[in-house]
Order: C-alpha cells, then structure tokens, then sequence
C-alpha cells in the first residue's frame, strides 16, 4: 500500500488499538474507512485537521452487512487497498458463570467479525483484479491463558491459527 491515494477499512476503529490505527494511516495520508458500533468521535478526531476522507460506518461486525456497508463506502473514495480487522471485545468471566450469550456474543465479534471482514476484503481485491494487504489483530490472550478470559483468547488462538 503506498501511503496517500489509499484507501483502508478499519474495524474497531473508534476507541483503543484500532482507532490508533486508524489515526496513524490517516496521518499517512491513506483514506479510512472507520467501521464501530459508535465510531463518531473517532470521526471527529480525523476529519479536524482535514486531509484525506475518513467515513464512518455504524454497525456490527458480527453483521456481514457492516462489512458491505464498509467496502461500498471505500468504493466511494477509491479503490480499497487495506483492510485491518481490530474489533473485538472481551469481557472477563469466571467460566462457571459464563452464559451462552456473552460468549456467543465474544465470538461473533472477534472470530466470526474477522471472518466476515476478511471475506470482504478478498472478495474485493479478486474483483479488482488487484491484491490488498490484510491485517487481523490478535493478542497475547491467544497464546497464553489468563483467569476469566477463555472465551476471550479461544477467539484469539483461533484468529492466529
């Protein structure tokens, strides 16, 4: 990916790890796609200082209409050459008290929203005839077990496999 004239899709992109991101290829002059469930203050954030477009998405990366939302509103400024899949939650539990919801919720998010993204993305760069670079955030939680986090770094061993 050359710095300006290209054009990234962030995922988690409006607090933590993937809003950083976002923030470091926007300031490198790449357009950024900031998909999150609330990403408007990580839009405010970009788009102050001007240069190239930022865009936000509004949605559930469990959703793989989050991710077609996001790849046509790449489309709208270029040609989507990135695609960094950084949502994610965790919420520590002791595994007895863990419900079916919380962790079908955890894996929707990191494992199935990272499946999805990464389906769009190569789905787009085939239609484009033209390669992109793909980026899935893990953690350390995927390669080292921590107390309440199970469901957690099930996602992220997953993701690293």
């Amino acid at each position: 990916m050359n710095g300006s004239h290209s054009v990234v899709v962030v995922t988690g992109a409006g607090s933590g790890i993937g809003r950083a991101i976002a923030r470091a290829l926007h300031a490198e002059g790449r357009s950024v796609v900031l998909v999150d469930l609330d990403p408007a203050a990580a839009l405010a954030e970009l788009t102050a200082d001007g240069g190239a477009p930022v865009i936000a998405v509004t949605g559930n990366v469990a959703d793989p209409a989050t991710h077609e939302a996001a790849r046509d509103a790449a489309a709208t400024v270029g040609r989507l050459d990135g695609w960094v899949n950084c949502a994610g939650i965790d919420r520590p539990c002791p595994l007895p008290d863990l419900t079916p919801a919380e962790a079908a919720r955890t894996v929707d998010a990191n494992l199935y929203g990272t499946l999805w993204g990464t389906r769009t993305a190569v789905s787009t760069w085939l239609a484009q005839s033209r390669p992109g670079a793909l980026v899935a955030i893990s953690s350390v939680h995927g390669r080292r077990a921590y107390p309440d986090h199970g469901v957690y770094e099930m996602t992220k061993a997953a993701i690293e496999a």
